[in-house]
């Protein structure tokens, strides 16, 4: 009788344990767009990093209209409440392999040892791309959707 009792309690604990663990803080859903120069700018990696160490960055990618949607944990699941710095960041696509088809079967090796030596350089100025320099900053929860307005010839202050 006193082992059963034991066991019960043991799984009472654990499911308490287990309750508080899904309790705290969840990831906000968090919309946005990016313009570059009031136009927008598709491809880009959108990083919203926390002003407050503890918290995880959020990340997204923008669409051919500039809008993005950021992912913690599961996709599209958002970012933690809090204030944030904003990063974003474009880099030059690689080129495309040749056809594999194309009749010349050391293309494709080719090209895939021609990347080592391709220097990809980044399409917008570095200001926006480091924690330190980067004007953009965001509340999460937003007051409604974020538009993120970068400048291709910033201003300096």
């Amino acid at each position: 009788m006193c082992q059963r009792g034991r066991i019960g309690g043991w799984a009472t604990c654990w499911i308490a344990l287990a309750a508080l663990g899904c309790g705290g803080p969840k990831p906000v859903p968090v919309e946005g767009v990016v313009k570059l120069d009031g136009q927008p700018l598709g491809g880009a990696t959108v990083t919203f990093m926390s002003s407050e160490d503890s918290k995880r960055p959020a990340t997204g990618y923008t669409d051919q209209a500039g809008v993005f949607h950021l992912t913690s944990f599961k996709n599209d699941d958002g970012a933690f409440p809090g204030e944030y710095r904003v990063l974003v960041t474009k880099i030059q696509a690689i080129d495309p392999p040749p056809d594999a088809h194309s009749g010349e079967p050391d293309a494709v090796l080719k090209h895939y040892k021609s990347l080592k030596s391709q220097e990809r350089k980044s399409l917008l100025p570095g200001l926006y791309a480091g924690y330190a320099t980067t004007p953009l900053r965001c509340k999460v929860p937003p007051d409604g959707k974020v538009v993120l307005e970068l400048e291709s010839k910033p201003r300096t202050p």
